[in-house]
């Protein structure tokens, strides 16, 4: 982040809270340094972009906790309106949709349900440990109220998402992190795989029946070779891993660049790119070909 928590309230507290801030998460194995480049030129025009380095090899519940809890320290759960931006990327993007589902589905009282429909005996390896740590972090969140009203609070405070290449249907190579190198973050994208309808659908429940805009930024190359094989991928991810391939209201998925998974991280060129793409989709909610 770069700032002290004192430091960083101070700064949200002085910003009109009319005027949005935003929130880049990173992904697996990255770092708030990832949007350097991007926050170069965001950061010349908006008020205030945050850039958090949260633990990135936990799972998709302690993630979105994780997540919750930023929120709090930083002060975001004490401005008055909804007016978070949040660009996630990669495994972050699925997080984010995980915490809009959850708190949805706890604002309407029917997580119960939904953790009771949550079998994690139809899973098979490592994603079974991913299944059961969002059974019981679910479960967690019913057993105390007070927490479960802050994520609620969180996605009331989230305006818009922007989602750029993310692992929503697992990840090329998860299933080959034997090891377990990538630590629960990989379980996770190996569920995600198996289950990623039951956590996205129906989106309605997602977008908060359209009151939250979530923007999928997906891209890659037609031809590319990595462990996703040779078309219709961005070295990590195959263009069907990062799509829902469904449209609803609040949600929309734009074919956005022919760039591979990282190299918004290590191009200024591709940082600009994307920061600048951001700047217009936030204030026309529109995009022309060329991903800008």
């Amino acid at each position: 982040m770069g700032l002290a928590i004192g430091t960083l309230l101070a700064l949200l507290l002085s910003v009109n809270t009319e005027e949005r801030v935003w929130v880049l998460l990173h992904g697996v194995g990255g770092s708030g340094r990832d949007w350097r480049y991007v926050v170069r030129e965001l950061g010349q025009v908006e008020p205030l972009v945050l850039r958090p380095s949260l633990p990135n090899r936990a799972g998709l519940f302690s993630w979105a906790e994780n997540v919750v809890e930023f929120f709090a320290q930083s002060g975001l759960l004490e401005r008055e309106d909804r007016s978070v931006y949040i660009v996630a990327h990669s495994f972050s993007g699925a997080v984010v949709l995980f915490l809009l589902r959850t708190a949805y589905e706890l604002a309407h009282q029917n997580l119960s349900s939904l953790e009771t429909q949550l079998v994690c005996a139809q899973v098979r390896g490592r994603a079974a440990r991913a299944c059961q740590q969002i059974k019981s972090g679910w479960r967690a969140l019913l057993a105390d109220p007070q927490q479960a009203q802050r994520w609620v609070r969180v996605a009331w405070k989230i305006e818009h998402v922007f989602l750029y290449h993310p692992a929503l249907r697992g990840a090329c190579g998860a299933d080959l992190d034997f090891l377990g190198l990538g630590g629960d973050a990989t379980a996770s994208l190996q569920l995600l795989e198996q289950l990623h309808d039951f956590f996205y659908l129906p989106i309605a429940h997602i977008t908060w029946d359209g009151q939250v805009t979530i923007t999928n930024l997906y891209g890659g190359k037609a031809f590319m070779i990595s462990l996703c094989g040779f078309s219709a991928n961005d070295s990590m991810l195959s263009y069907e891993q990062q799509r829902l391939a469904r449209e609803a209201p609040g949600y929309r998925e734009l074919f956005f660049d022919r760039r591979s998974h990282f190299d918004f991280a290590f191009s200024p060129t591709a940082g600009r790119q994307l920061a600048h793409a951001l700047r217009k989709l936030s204030h026309t909610q529109e995009l022309t070909g060329g991903g800008l």
